[in-house]
């Protein structure tokens, strides 16, 4: 099952509780760090389009400078996303393909952006209202009240998402809510996975 949301909706807390509960996960945005790392071709794919500006002093990119030029220019986003993007789904394939049993979830962030539906068999949103991705942003993240707009308008609104997936998950509530949803979620997963 493909997993996906919006910043600071929750789709790695939902992640880890479906891992909890015994599903197998792959976390995108993990792997495109990976596939990022110094020295790679996508890391020097990214530094020839963004220059060395981007780089931290150890040479390894800087996320948060990188962050604000893409969230700002969608044509930048785009160049980004090509650098990555095809060495991210390689690793999705290669994940689905050494799958055995059991659920396999996997957090794409931008699923229906960048119509990967076809990799899964199902998808499932992380949903919370603006207003709570916003503050949990604020929280978890020291940028300026501008720059969280920015990144908030750089994606699909969640309501647009609700409305292509198979399953939502409401994270506007407690975590023992949330926690309630994906296990039900997780048992009707399962038992057609079996």
């Amino acid at each position: 099952m493909g997993l996906t949301g919006g910043i600071a909706s929750g789709k790695s807390v939902v992640l880890k509780m479906f891992k909890n509960l015994g599903a197998s996960t792959l976390d995108c945005d993990k792997i495109s760090r990976d596939v990022a790392r110094k020295g790679l071709p996508a890391y020097r794919e990214i530094v020839k389009n963004f220059g060395k500006g981007i780089l931290e002093k150890d040479g390894s990119l800087n996320r948060q400078k990188l962050g604000s030029l893409i969230f700002k220019n969608k044509h930048k986003r785009k160049i980004l996303e090509n650098c990555i993007h095809p060495r991210v789904i390689q690793q999705i394939q290669k994940k689905i393909k050494s799958h055995r049993s059991g659920l396999l979830v996997i957090d794409i962030p931008l699923l229906f952006e960048a119509n990967l539906q076809s990799l899964v068999n199902r998808t499932a949103v992380v949903y919370a209202p603006l207003s709570i991705q916003r503050e949990r942003l604020k929280k978890r993240e020291s940028l300026p009240e501008k720059e969280i707009r920015y990144r908030l308008r750089s994606q699909w609104p969640l309501s647009k998402k609700k409305r292509l997936a198979n399953f939502i998950i409401d994270n506007s509530g407690s975590p023992h809510e949330t926690q309630s949803q994906v296990r039900l979620l997780y048992k009707k997963l399962f038992l057609k996975s079996a």
